[in-house]
């Protein structure tokens, strides 16, 4: 491996809990979806838990709002300010019904633990093990 690589794996901390943070249980709502030109849809702008199965369809749902929106006579601003309010108020909800079955089925302590137990514990020491000797040249 060449160019950057070898700093940037020198620099990566020794420690796997300094880089490994699993919280697939912690739920994100962004409080601003859009900053002039750019603009925050599905998982970037509200990103649910995998066990609910609703990213792609939250998305999709807000693609098609956004472009309803921008293809409306009016000015832009205006526009992503009407999609942020049409498209808030459900994806709080199903957020909210993630939490809920994520606290019903107790996924925090036991996803935490499987994975925790699986990457921190297994992979990344011997990633790190590898990456040392590959970049030291002891194989």
């Amino acid at each position: 491996m060449g160019g950057v690589v070898p700093t940037i794996l020198k620099n990566l901390p020794k420690e796997p809990e300094k880089i490994f943070h699993n919280n697939d249980y912690e739920i994100h709502l962004a409080d601003k979806w859009f900053k002039e030109n750019i603009v925050l849809i599905g998982d970037a702008a509200h990103a649910c838990s995998p066990i609910m199965g609703m990213g792609a369809s939250i998305a999709l749902e807000d693609a098609y709002i956004l472009s309803n929106e921008l293809s409306r006579d009016q000015d832009i601003s205006e526009a992503l300010n009407i999609f942020y309010h049409r498209c808030y108020k459900p994806a709080r909800e199903i957020l909210s019904k993630s939490e809920q079955i994520h606290f019903l089925i107790g996924v925090p302590s036991f996803l935490d633990k499987i994975t925790t137990f699986f990457v921190k514990d297994i992979y990344l020491p011997h990633y790190f093990d590898w990456q040392y000797k590959f970049s030291t040249k002891e194989f």
